[in-house]
């Protein structure tokens, strides 16, 4: 094979609305979505430093890659040091991948949740999955491939709502890692909406935690429901699209009422 197999974790994400846009709409977007990417992952050091294991450093790249609305996301693992030495990924052991997976998914899923917010402030509505796995990429031609890519890209196509959906093949993973640490709060299981009006019980990026900074308390709440009415009421919702804005609404009222801080 010409190009090097990469590992490691993808999301797909595009803006509602933008097939038909203007050449005015598409340049406040892109220029809009540019400052939203560099802002969210300015956090990415913290993020990368957040879980437990502070104590280890992990090495990863970030690639960026977008057409038309859309926008991949993939961050390829490297390198994972700790005292006990440093791990290639991937390892020899199954387990170890799934781990190294798991825990920068979430990482990247906080990531998202921020960048979900923000756009929701600036009135951008964003859809789009999330998966792991291998793919290559070639510099020359700005070309992403790969089972990962086709992962993500099939299940931000079926998604019928916003937000950000894991696929069944992330899920898994999440599935296998919450019998050892049930508490993600970057990622969260819920009723969610395909096309073809198919309903489902799927892990998603749990951006409403990004509005409400994982303070339960009662005022901090408050103020945070009433901060994501008040960005509602800045978008405009055309005509069959209400039942995404719908289930949106559910999903914070449901974060909330779950207390998934």
């Amino acid at each position: 094979m010409g190009y090097k197999r990469r590992h490691g974790v993808v999301a797909v994400i595009d803006a509602l609305g933008m097939t038909n846009a203007t050449l005015e709409v598409y340049d406040h977007f892109l220029q809009a979505r540019n400052e939203l990417v560099k802002k969210s992952f300015q956090r990415w050091p913290i993020a990368s430093g957040s879980a437990a294991e502070t104590r280890n450093e992990s090495k990863t790249n970030i690639y960026f890659h977008s057409f038309v609305g859309t926008l991949i996301i993939a961050v390829e693992l490297l390198e994972f040091s700790s005292e006990s030495g440093k791990v290639s990924f991937p390892t020899d052991s199954e387990e170890s991948d799934a781990l190294f997976y798991g825990m920068w998914m979430e990482r990247l899923s906080s990531i998202l949740g921020d960048l979900l917010r923000d756009a929701l402030m600036k009135g951008i509505v964003f859809r789009g999955a999330l998966t792991a796995g291998e793919y290559i990429i070639d510099k020359k031609s700005n070309s992403i491939l790969g089972p990962a890519i086709n992962d993500a890209v099939a299940w931000y196509k079926a998604f019928d709502s916003t937000g950000i959906i894991l696929t069944p093949h992330a899920s898994t993973i999440v599935d296998y890692l919450r019998l050892h640490r049930d508490i993600w709060r970057s990622i969260v299981k819920t009723s969610l909406m395909l096309k073809g009006d198919r309903r489902i019980e799927q892990y998603v990026v749990n951006w409403p935690n990004a509005f409400l900074k994982g303070d339960d308390s009662e005022e901090d709440i408050s103020e945070s429901n009433e901060q994501f009415r008040l960005v509602l009421t800045q978008l405009e919702i055309p005509k069959g699209t209400e039942q995404k804005y719908y289930s949106a609404i559910n999903f914070f009222n449901e974060v909330i009422d779950r207390k998934l801080i």
